[in-house]
C-alpha cells in the first residue's frame, strides 16, 4: 500500500503545471512577434522565440463572455451555454454585478484538472456569473478566485473593490467614479485627467495574487487561468509606464467621445497597458525560474478577441490588426483571429511557427492530453498536443464555426481556404460573403457569386452546427433551419388503406419490433418479431408474393420463446464455402444466434455466440469487400458483460465474422459518449461501394440523430456528425431504389415535427448524408396513436421497384400494437409532388 501511495504521489508530481494567460481585446498585430513596431513586448517576444507561435489561431467569439465560456468548456459558440455578453445588474455602485451565469451542469477544464489533483485558480476577469450565481468561479472548479466577477466593473482599472473567492475585497485607497464619462472640451489643466486613475491599479493587485498562488502551490501541480483585463479600455495606466512612450504620439487628448474614460495621452497609455501586460508575463516566468519549476510548467498565451472599436484606442496608428479586416464585435478576421503562443521549456520546439487552423475551444482537450487526463465527451475542440510536442498531428479540423447573437447577429464558417460569413442575420439573413482567406487574408474580394457550390457546402455546416439557444436567440437561424426544423415536403400515405397489408395481429397481444429479409427469388419475405415490447417469444411469418399476403405463424425452435429482446434477420454467405444462410439474432446477455441454411424452412435453436451481449444485437450486418461480415450494436453498460449496470454512457461496438455469420469476433468498441447517447446503428454502403455510413439514434433526446463514416471497411470511423431534423429518429433502416435514390425508414423523433412519434420514411441520396443535405421529401407511412411506440421497420425493395416497408405500432385506438406493411413506388410519389399540391402533401415548418 505504501508503495502504491508513493507511486501515485510521484505520478501526480510529474504532471506539468499549466498557466493560461488570456489578454483582453489584444489585436493580432499588437505584439512585436506578430509585427508590431511601436509597442515594446520583449517578454512575449521571447516566449514566442522559445516556443510555438500560431498565425491562424482563432478565438471562439468576438467578445469577452462567450470566448471565456468556450475556453473553459471546449465548445464552440453554436453549442456553448454562453454566446454573448448578457448583462445582469446595472452600472452603478450598488446595482448588482455579473453576466449570464455559466450553468453548473457544464464541465470546465478546471473541474477536470481539479479532479486529477491540480490546484486551480482564476485570477483576473471572470464574466461568467456574478456573486452567489451558479456560474461563479468557485462553483466551476476553481479552488481560488481573485479579480473582477463582472465585466462592466472591469471597465475601470482602479475600482473600489474586487472579489476574493466569494467575498468582496476592498481597495481602500480608491474612490468610486463611473467608468464611462465624457469631457465637452479639453481641460485647461492637464492634471484634471488624474481624476480618472486611482492609486491602486487592479492589474498590479491581481498580479500579486497570481504570484502568491504560484508560490503557495510550488510543490504540487497547478492550473492558473490568468485572465488579465489588459489592454481592454478604459485607457488607464500608471504614469511611469505611460512616460516610457514618446509625448509627441499624442498631440491631443481623448475626451471620452467614443465611450469609456477621458485620457490625456491615449496612444502612449494604450501602449503602456500592453507593455504592462508583457511585464506581467515576464514576472510569471521569473517566479517559475526562482521556484525551479519552469521546466515543468506550460504557458499558453492568447487574446480573447480583436482590438476594440472604441474607448480611444487608435488601431490605425498601431496597425493593431496587421491589415486584417474587422475588429472586436464582428466575425471578420480582425475580430476573431488572435495571437497565440505556447511555451514549455525543453518540450515544445523553440522558434516554430504553426500555420494550421486552431481555435480557443481546442485548448481544453489539448491541455488534457498534455497533462495525461481524459477530457469529457462532447467537446468541439481537437487536441493539438502532438503539434506542440513536435509530433505528427493526425487529427485536424475540417472546419471552424462561429456565431455572434449581438448587434446585427452574425455567423461564420472556416473550411480552409474558404470562409463564409453571414454578416447581418438580423436585417439581411440571405446575405452571404465568401472569401479565400489564404489568397486574400484581408477579406477584400467576395467570391460568393463565383463559387455557389462552396457557399452551399459551408452553409450546410453552419446550419448543422447551430443549436438554438433560448438565452441567446438568433431568429434567422433558429427558424427554418433544416437541421432543426423540417423544411422538405411530406407525402402522407397513412390513410391510404389500399397500400396497407396486415402482417399479423392478435387481440389483446402486443406484437412488436419487426425485422424482415427478402430472399434471392425477389418475392419471398420473412418477418420476425416478438410477442411483446422487444422481450417475448419470437414469431416468424412468410410471404411468397412480395408481401401481398402472409402465411400463418411458422414453427420455430422451442427456445426462441426465451428471447429477451428484438430479433433481427440477415442474409449471409460463407466466403470460404459459398454456403448461403439466414441468421437471426436475439440480444441482451448473452447475445444469441440462430441460423437456417434452407431459406428459413428450418432453424437452429438460439445459441450464445460468446461471453458478451448488448442491446439490439445486431442493429446492422453488412458484407465487407473481402467477403467477411461486419455487425454493429450498442450497450449502456448493462449487458455487454454479465452482471453489468448502467454506466451513463452509450457505447457502440462492432464484431466481424469470417465464416458467413456462424461465429463472431469479440466486439470492439468504436464509439462511447455520455453527452449524447448514440445507438441503434443503421449501416448503409455508398453506391460506389467505398464508404460505409452508420445512422445513429440519439437516445438522450438533446440533439438530432447522428452519422459516422468509414472509408476503410470499418477499421476506423469518423467523429459523429449531426444529421438534419428530417432524418432524426430511431432505428434507421435503408435500401436503395432502382434509380439510386435512398429510402430510409424510422420512427420520427424530430422535436418540431408534426409527425413526431409516427412511422416515416426519408427519400434522398447518399450524398445528402455526406454533405448534410436535407433530402428530397419524407413519407408518413402510418399514424401512430400512442406516444412514440412504433417503428423498428423492415425495408425491402422488389425487382419492380416496389418498396415493402413493415413495422409495428398503435394503429387503432384502444388496440395493442400489431404488424403492417405499407407499399409504394417512388415514381408515383414523385408525381404527387410534381403536380398540384394535394391535401396529403404538406410543408413542415
Amino acid at each position: 500500500m505504501v508503495a502504491l501511495l508513493v507511486s501515485a504521489a510521484t505520478l501526480l508530481a510529474a504532471r506539468p503545471n499549466v498557466i493560461v494567460i488570456m489578454a483582453d481585446d489584444l489585436g493580432f498585430g499588437e505584439l512585436g512577434c506578430y509585427g508590431q513596431t511601436k509597442i515594446k513586448t520583449p517578454n512575449l517576444d521571447r516566449l514566442a522565440a522559445e516556443g510555438v507561435r500560431f498565425t491562424r489561431f482563432y478565438s471562439a467569439s468576438t467578445v469577452c463572455a462567450p470566448t471565456r465560456c468556450s475556453l473553459l468548456t471546449g465548445k464552440h459558440t453554436g453549442h456553448g451555454a454562453i454566446r454573448g455578453n448578457k448583462e445582469i445588474g446595472g452600472w452603478g455602485l450598488n446595482e448588482g454585478e455579473g453576466q449570464w451565469p455559466l450553468p453548473a451542469t457544464e464541465t470546465t477544464i478546471a473541474e477536470v484538472l481539479r479532479a486529477a489533483g491540480y490546484a486551480t485558480a482564476c485570477v483576473g476577469k471572470w464574466g461568467l456569473g456574478g456573486p452567489a450565481s451558479e456560474g461563479r468561479p468557485t462553483n466551476q472548479g476553481f479552488d481560488f478566485f481573485f479579480g473582477y466577477l463582472c465585466q462592466r466593473q472591469a471597465h475601470n482599472y482602479t475600482p473600489t473593490h474586487l472579489w476574493r473567492n466569494d467575498d468582496v475585497y476592498i481597495l481602500e485607497k480608491n474612490r468610486y467614479f463611473p467608468a464611462h464619462q465624457r469631457l465637452p472640451e479639453p481641460p485647461e489643466d492637464p492634471a484634471a485627467f488624474d481624476a480618472y486613475l486611482g492609486p491602486q491599479y487592479a492589474p498590479e493587485v491581481t498580479m500579486e495574487q497570481a504570484e502568491a498562488f504560484l508560490r503557495s502551490n510550488r510543490s504540487k501541480p497547478f492550473f492558473l487561468y490568468f485572465a488579465t483585463t489588459l489592454p481592454h479600455a478604459a485607457l488607464q495606466a500608471p504614469k511611469e509606464w505611460v512616460d516610457r512612450y514618446p509625448r509627441d504620439w499624442d498631440p491631443e487628448p481623448y475626451l471620452g467621445q467614443n465611450g469609456y474614460l477621458p485620457c490625456l495621452r491615449p496612444r502612449a497609455t494604450y501602449a503602456a497597458m500592453i507593455s504592462y501586460l508583457d511585464d506581467c508575463v515576464g514576472r510569471i516566468r521569473s517566479i517559475l525560474e526562482e521556484l525551479d519549476i519552469a521546466d515543468n510548467t506550460i504557458i499558453l498565451f492568447k487574446a480573447d478577441n480583436g482590438t476594440a472599436p472604441n474607448g480611444g484606442v487608435d488601431r490605425e496608428f498601431f496597425q493593431s490588426l496587421a491589415g486584417l479586416r474587422g475588429l472586436k464585435t464582428n466575425l471578420y478576421e480582425g475580430g476573431i483571429r488572435v495571437p497565440f503562443i505556447a511555451w514549455w521549456k525543453g518540450r515544445f520546439p523553440a522558434g516554430r511557427t504553426e500555420t494550421r487552423y486552431w481555435a480557443s475551444y481546442d485548448l481544453f482537450p489539448t491541455i488534457c492530453e498534455l497533462v495525461g487526463v481524459q477530457p469529457p465527451d462532447g467537446l468541439d475542440g481537437i487536441s493539438f498536443a502532438p503539434t506542440l510536442l513536435g509530433k505528427e498531428q493526425a487529427e485536424t479540423h475540417d472546419f471552424l464555426y462561429f456565431e455572434f447573437p449581438e448587434g446585427r447577429q452574425q455567423q461564420a464558417v472556416i473550411r480552409p481556404p474558404w470562409k463564409l460569413i453571414r454578416p447581418d442575420l438580423k436585417n439581411d439573413p440571405g446575405k452571404m460573403e465568401l472569401y479565400n482567406i489564404e489568397d486574400d487574408p484581408f477579406e477584400s474580394k467576395d467570391l460568393a457569386s463565383a463559387h455557389p457550390e462552396v457557399v452551399k457546402q459551408l452553409l450546410a455546416i453552419a446550419q448543422r452546427e447551430h443549436l438554438p439557444s433560448e438565452e441567446f436567440p438568433i431568429p434567422a437561424i433558429d427558424e427554418d433551419n433544416p437541421y432543426r426544423t423540417i423544411t422538405i415536403p411530406t407525402v402522407d400515405l397513412s390513410s391510404d388503406r389500399s397500400r396497407i397489408v396486415v402482417v399479423d395481429r392478435e387481440p389483446g397481444q402486443y406484437l412488436g419490433h419487426v425485422s424482415t429479409v427478402l430472399l434471392e427469388d425477389g418475392k419471398t419475405i420473412l418477418a420476425a418479431y416478438p410477442k411483446g415490447h422487444g422481450r417475448g417469444p419470437i414469431v416468424l411469418k412468410k410471404s411468397t408474393d412480395g408481401g401481398l399476403t402472409w402465411s400463418d405463424r411458422l414453427p420455430v425452435p422451442e427456445n426462441w420463446s426465451t428471447s429477451l429482446e428484438t430479433p433481427t434477420l440477415h442474409r449471409t454467405q460463407d466466403p470460404r464455402t459459398g454456403k448461403k444462410r439466414l441468421i437471426l439474432w436475439s440480444g441482451l446477455y448473452p447475445a444469441r444466434l440462430a441460423w437456417s441454411e434452407d431459406d428459413g424452412r428450418t432453424w437452429t435453436p438460439l445459441t450464445a455466440v460468446g461471453d458478451w451481449g448488448g442491446i439490439v444485437v445486431m442493429g446492422s450486418v453488412v458484407r465487407l469487400t473481402d467477403g467477411r461480415y461486419l455487425a454493429l450494436f450498442h450497450d449502456d453498460g448493462r449487458f455487454f458483460r454479465k452482471g453489468g449496470a448502467v454506466n451513463g454512457r452509450m457505447t457502440l461496438y462492432q464484431t466481424v465474422s469470417d465464416d458467413g455469420g456462424l461465429s463472431w469476433s469479440f466486439p470492439e468498441e468504436i464509439l462511447s459518449r455520455s453527452d449524447v447517447h448514440l445507438c441503434e446503428p443503421g449501416v448503409i454502403r455508398s453506391p460506389d461501394g467505398k464508404t460505409l455510413a452508420a445512422l445513429l439514434r440519439e437516445n438522450r433526446r438533446v440533439r438530432n440523430s447522428f452519422v459516422i463514416f468509414s472509408n476503410d471497411e470499418g477499421k476506423t470511423w469518423s467523429k459523429p456528425r449531426e444529421l438534419p431534423a428530417a432524418l432524426t429518429g430511431d432505428r434507421h433502416t435503408a435500401k436503395y431504389a432502382p434509380d439510386g435514390r435512398l429510402v430510409v425508414s424510422f420512427r420520427d423523433m424530430a422535436k418540431n415535427s408534426p409527425t413526431r412519434g409516427d412511422w416515416v420514411a426519408w427519400v434522398g441520396r447518399f450524398e445528402d448524408l455526406l454533405t448534410g443535405g436535407e433530402g428530397q421529401y419524407r413519407i408518413r407511412l402510418m399514424d401512430n396513436l400512442v406516444g412514440t411506440d412504433c417503428g423498428y421497420p423492415g425495408v425491402e425493395v422488389l425487382p419492380d421497384g416496389t418498396f415493402v416497408c413493415t413495422s409495428y405500432g398503435h394503429w387503432e385506438e384502444g388496440e395493442q400494437p400489431y404488424i403492417v406493411s405499407v407499399r409504394f413506388r417512388l415514381e408515383e410519389l414523385d408525381r404527387r409532388l410534381g403536380g398540384s399540391r394535394h391535401t396529403e402533401v404538406y410543408q413542415l415548418r
